[in-house]
């Protein structure tokens, strides 16, 4: 007896027409009924929409027409193939295959008009279809070059109308007699990659055939998209929706890769790929990881990647777009359409961990996300409502994918040798993306497509290098923890921070100060009232202080505190305390008086220098002994200082920290690291005994010693402003009268004196304008060429703790500046610097990581403090 019931795909068929012909408010409940019975509603099949010559569009539709409504001569949604076809062509059977092809698929004949002021899908009976030709055979090479360059825009790159259609388009390049390129486009809004590898198997398949031997397919994308609203209003991707609002949550990090310029808040959207290989070796890592692992080479890829967006972004979480298919229903498998969709993944792997840990968690991951593919990209923004940005898409800001290629022998047209022609956009969605492409053979070919809105060519390549680099480590040592895989090459390591100069092994910078005084005593040393201190001048006085202070208990690593108004004299206290072996503690005049008995008794200086006017201020008295410059007293030996033998770490002076943190603490500065950053500051800054230095900053702040040293110790003479704090009408007839040569000031007073100069005119020309203590902004640099028109301009950078500036930027007047802020330049001297991330790895140009310092140009620390 035989079985005439319905089958089991007969009855879910009739189950799935009977739920589409509920009212919408009774869907919902039908589900809840079947989920009751034990009856998945993933398992109906989807059955062709009823109803009139249009359809709703889905929402992949919907996001593809507003872009297009914003910008309709955009290629970023073109779909693009090419072909190269060699042996006997027959133009017009290919033409009669594309033409079968276009009115076998529903998609390939849609268009997108407006209804009631909606757009709607429609499928036109006929497309209008039809393929353009060229022929270069009677070009000479330039010609034929430009006149394919202008055939592929046109073919990939010209604008399609989306109400008007057709929204598919193919072209015919005639190289050669026997040499044929076949070019097709599709615009996103009807189909996807998958679609473009239908068509060009069915262009194929029906090349030479007089009819289309496959019937079409059961459904049309139209189909598919009423059934998908359909299943989304009724509630049938909740738990898949539950599953992304759950994995991605509340925040939504943005990736802030280093960008080569500001991001537009209209992006172009224009694009460029780098293609690359991955060397064998790390493709035989890549497979043998996988294999032990149980995972795919994708997952590998994609955890590599993400380390690298965490470096470059200095983030721990990073977001991934994944492209899927979504085409997880056998009923589309053959179907044109745009079923693409996109998974967000979140990745915050520890830099402790293993990196096939990283694997295994990516693996995971992908997997539980593929099984809920069909949330719509679209849904999901809705229902996590991201705060924009502008110029930056939803949720991610970059995309990874892996492709396995296409053999070849499975397209054939004919007898015709069949090569495929690899082809780009020009377009770039994201910020950045990855996408591999596997062979047949194992090998891996990479392509980095990038914004041209962000990034230049030179920065992606090398980030190209730091994939290598960091994919080699990682699947090299893929139980090492991730944070011990370097990212830069070690060329690259040494173009970021090329060898220092060799230490200085001179003498300390008060004897080479004493022996310009011996050359030449009569030369001008300090111009202070208009009134010039010669080199022998205030050698003597510096040296009779240095014998009365060696009396005094003053030798190697002993604080002097020196409180004296601005003047030679003051200069000459210092010298006097380092020719007598001590460290000298700068105390000025506009401190208050508890500050300065603080410093007084936190450094235990053994004296306090100051003058009778001032003796009065400070420590209580009996507190520390004072010693009164201005007093009398004899000066037999005034000729030759204390005769001390110092060693390179013994202390030179002590600097104390504005204590905005905390306690103030002083930085002990050492002789060895002064003398080397003297040296080596000097010539950097172009100066010789012909220079003529204006002194402003105050001697509160090291850089106030920096100028006057490097002055004294190559030979050139000091223009010294008192303590009254100077207009810049007074700081350019200095200039004038005295033959300033060079200068330095925070870029607070820069400031006021560009808006002198822009206000009364005629500022006169330094040959070195230097500045440093802030951030000095770009704006006020081209101000600062425009009004005062130095020859060269000097940003010094640096901590106390590095001994002043142990970073500066120099560069010739008029040069612009591409950042915000002028940057703080190369390491001075027997210096290195080091940008590192919390690895303690260098971090590539234009990723935020923390400046480490190092060589010889350090401070010996922070005075009686361990560590």
């Amino acid at each position: 007896m035989t079985d005439t019931g319905p089958s089991r795909d007969d009855q879910l068929r009739a189950l799935a027409a009977r739920f589409a012909a509920l009212p919408a408010g009774k869907r919902r409940r039908f589900l809840e009924e079947l989920a009751a019975r034990g009856l998945d509603a993933d398992r109906l099949p989807i059955v062709p929409a009823e109803g009139g010559d249009t359809a709703p569009l889905s929402d992949a539709q919907r996001r593809f027409w507003l872009l297009w409504q914003l910008d309709p001569e955009s290629p970023a949604y073109h779909i693009v193939g090419a072909l190269r076809l060699s042996g006997p062509l027959d133009p017009e059977a290919l033409d009669r295959a594309l033409a079968r092809a276009v009115a076998h698929h529903a998609g390939l004949r849609t268009r997108f008009p407006l209804r009631d002021g909606e757009p709607v899908q429609q499928v036109d009976a006929t497309a209008g279809f039809a393929m353009t030709r060229h022929d270069l055979t009677g070009c000479d090479e330039a010609e034929a070059r430009a006149r394919r360059a202008a055939i592929e825009a046109g073919i990939e790159r010209a604008s399609f109308d989306l109400a008007r259609g057709p929204l598919v388009r193919a072209a015919l390049v005639r190289e050669a007699p026997e040499r044929h390129v076949v070019f097709l486009t599709l615009h996103h809004i009807v189909g996807d990659a998958w679609s473009m590898d239908l068509l060009i198997d069915d262009v194929a398949a029906g090349y030479g055939a007089e009819t289309q031997d496959s019937p079409p397919p059961a459904i049309t994308y139209a189909d598919y998209a009423a059934w998908q609203a359909r299943m989304l209003d009724a509630g049938a991707q909740a738990a898949s929706l539950a599953f992304w609002t759950n994995l991605l949550g509340t925040e939504h990090p943005v990736l802030a890769l280093p960008t080569d310029r500001p991001r537009p808040e209209n992006p172009s959207f224009a694009g460029e790929t780098l293609t690359f290989p991955l060397p064998p070796a790390i493709a035989a890592g890549i497979h043998g990881l996988a294999r032990r692992l149980g995972a795919t080479a994708f997952h590998v890829l994609a955890a590599g990647f993400a380390i690298l967006l965490q470096r470059l972004g200095a983030e721990r979480t990073v977001r991934l777009g994944v492209p899927v298919a979504n085409r997880t229903r056998p009923e589309t498998a053959r179907v044109i359409g745009s079923f693409a969709n996109t998974l967000v993944l979140p990745f915050a792997f520890d830099p402790l961990a293993r990196f096939a840990d990283c694997v295994e968690a990516t693996r995971a991951l992908l997997v539980e996300a593929q099984a809920h593919q069909s949330v719509p990209f679209e849904r999901l923004v809705s229902a996590l409502s991201p705060e924009r940005h502008p110029g930056r898409n939803p949720l991610f800001q970059a995309i990874v994918q892996h492709l396995q290629e296409r053999p070849l022998a499975t397209i054939r047209l004919g007898g015709l040798s069949v090569e495929r022609v690899p082809r780009a956009t020009g377009s770039a969605h994201v910020d950045l993306g990855l996408t591999t492409l596997e062979d047949a053979q194992g090998g891996f070919t990479a392509h980095l497509t990038y914004a041209r809105d962000l990034f230049d060519e030179a920065t992606v390549a090398r980030w190209r290098d730091h994939l290598l680099t960091l994919l080699g480590s990682l699947v090299a040592a893929p139980d090492a923890p991730i944070h011990r895989a370097p990212l830069l090459t070690p060329a690259e390591i040494g173009r970021l921070n090329p060898p220092s100069a060799p230490p200085d092994d001179g003498l300390p910078v008060h004897d080479i100060i004493a022996g310009f005084a011996r050359a030449d005593p009569e030369r001008t040393a300090v111009i202070f009232a208009d009134r010039a201190t010669s080199r022998g001048a205030l050698e003597a006085e510096a040296n009779r202080l240095a014998h009365r202070l060696a009396g005094a208990g003053i030798g190697p690593d002993t604080v002097a505190a020196v409180m004296l108004p601005r003047s030679p004299t003051l200069l000459a206290a210092y010298l006097g305390v380092l020719k007598a072996g001590g460290a000298y503690l700068p105390l000025g005049l506009d401190l208050p008086d508890a500050r300065i008995a603080a410093m007084v008794a936190d450094s235990g200086a053994r004296v306090l220098v100051t003058d009778h006017a001032h003796a009065g201020r400070g420590p209580a008295e009996g507190v520390v002994r004072r010693i009164l410059i201005d007093e009398d007293a004899p000066d037999a030996a005034a000729e030759a200082p204390p005769a001390v033998a110092l060693h390179p770490e013994n202390l030179a002076y002590l600097i104390y920290t504005s204590g905005s943190t905390g306690r103030p603490k002083a930085v002990a500065v050492a002789h060895g690291p002064l003398a080397m950053h003297v040296s080596a500051t000097a010539p950097l800054y172009g100066m010789d005994a012909d220079s003529r230095e204006f002194h402003f900053i105050t001697f509160n702040f090291d850089g106030g010693h920096e100028r006057w040293l490097t002055t004294l110790a190559c030979g050139a003479s000091l223009v010294l402003r008192d303590d009254a704090l100077w207009s810049p009408a007074e700081v350019f007839a200095a200039f004038r009268t005295h033959g300033v040569t060079n200068a330095g000031f925070p870029p607070s007073y820069v400031r006021e004196l560009t808006r002198w100069a822009e206000q009364e005119g005629g500022a006169p020309t330094l040959d070195l304008l230097s500045f440093g203590g802030e951030a000095m902004p770009r704006d006020e640099l081209a101000r600062i060429n425009r009004t005062l028109g130095p020859r060269r301009l000097i940003n010094g950078y640096g901590p106390t703790e590095t001994v002043v500036t142990p970073l500066v930027w120099k560069v010739p007047a008029g040069t612009a500046c591409d950042t915000p802020y002028a940057p703080i330049g190369s390491p001075v001297g027997d210096r290195t610097a080091w940008v590192l991330d919390d690895a303690l790895h260098p971090v590539p140009v234009g990723v935020v990581g923390a400046l480490y310092i190092g060589g010889t140009g350090l401070a010996r620390g922070y005075l009686g403090r361990p560590g």
